[in-house]
């Protein structure tokens, strides 16, 4: 049985280099978030210094985990059901997450978060060689790749904007986790 190749019209695929590379961005805003608001966020979540440390890596962890687990997994099943299905086990988890209040369960919550935060990462640059508009793959790789510090930036910006508002943090990396 052979694959088939999806054309894509030359707008729906703008359309979706649009979608995966904003989502690339606001997936990296939480990172700002964190390095920036690290004493509100360990007072919120009631963590002493040790803990925090464990929050803010684990999730680093997780995500060269879930990039190995992504890797065989997407080689024995369809790559797009695959990436539905760690969506929608990260979307549970972010419900857990967000009615957590134990130190140790958001630790864990963190790393599993990580697991399946990878997907994206990993399928993005393969949808744009597979279906990006030959001419620019090289621009649309440069702007996925400027899309990760750029949204550090954005995390630091919210940071100070939602710190004048006093906005719960928990609440903005549940909001941006979701992504």
């Amino acid at each position: 049985m052979t694959k088939r190749r999806v054309t894509l019209s030359y707008f729906l695929r703008i359309y979706i280099f649009f979608i995966i590379t904003s989502v690339e961005l606001i997936i990296n805003v939480g990172t700002g978030i964190i390095s920036f608001a690290s004493k509100r966020i360990k007072s919120e979540l009631l963590m002493n210094d040790k803990e925090f440390s464990l929050f803010d890596s684990v999730n680093s962890f997780g995500r060269a985990f879930g990039s190995l687990i992504f890797m065989i997994i997407s080689n024995k099943f369809d790559r797009q059901y695959t990436f539905i299905f760690f969506i929608t086990i990260k979307g549970f988890l972010l419900i857990i997450f967000y009615f957590s209040h134990n130190s140790l369960t958001l630790i864990i919550l963190r790393f599993l978060i990580g697991i399946v935060h990878m997907p994206p990462s990993i399928y993005i640059p393969i949808w744009i060689d597979q279906y990006g508009i030959k001419k620019y793959k090289t621009v649309q790789l440069t702007i996925k790749t400027f899309s990760v510090p750029m949204g550090k930036v954005i995390g630091y910006l919210f940071c100070y904007y939602f710190d004048e508002i006093n906005v719960k943090i928990k609440n903005i990396i549940i909001f941006l986790y979701y992504f």
